[in-house]
């Protein structure tokens, strides 16, 4: 089980109460989702500038998830090469969190002139044909700019935090 502990990572409060409402939507509240007929995926894009918490977020997330989630992280090469393989894997797991670390760096923009091949399988993966349960997908990004707003629309990102640079009390802490 990852050791991260929420305590470890200051954060605004404001930030916290939406994580925690992300979270309840795939833990307490999942069987009410259900009942509503509404989807049980999630998905998260956690953006902000290098060093200001966005990977120990996501290992306290996998933390807190662990046992009744199965985590998945994908890191570059994964996401260029197997995301479609990846999310049809987590079928085999039960409920998921798959992590996709540095997105920015893999799906770009398409009036950038980036490949298409790993956006199209991302889109696809996240709310394509094959429809999946139980599946929360957190990304991190140092320029959310740079993605394609196909990626950050609602139904594969329904939240989407920008951790701020600490100021001088959270940096004390």
């Amino acid at each position: 089980k990852p050791a991260a502990a929420r305590d470890g990572l200051v954060l605004p409060a404001a930030l916290w109460s939406e994580i925690d409402v992300f979270l309840a939507a795939a833990t307490t509240r999942r069987e009410t989702l259900r009942r509503l007929g509404l989807g049980t995926n999630r998905g998260m894009l956690v953006a902000g500038p290098p060093g200001v918490g966005k990977t120990h977020l996501v290992r306290v997330i996998a933390a807190t998830l662990a046992g009744p989630y199965t985590t998945i992280l994908a890191d570059a090469h994964a996401m260029r090469h197997t995301l479609a393989d990846l999310y049809a894997e987590s079928d085999t797991f039960g409920p998921t969190l798959v992590v996709l670390d540095d997105i920015d760096l893999v799906l770009g923009h398409r009036d950038g002139g980036a490949n298409g091949g790993p956006l199209a399988d991302f889109l696809a993966a996240l709310d394509g044909v094959r429809q999946r349960d139980d599946i929360l997908t957190i990304a991190t990004t140092n320029d959310p700019q740079s993605l394609d707003p196909a990626a950050q629309r609602t139904n594969r990102f329904d939240t989407v935090l920008t951790l701020p640079l600490p100021d001088a009390a959270s940096r004390t802490r």
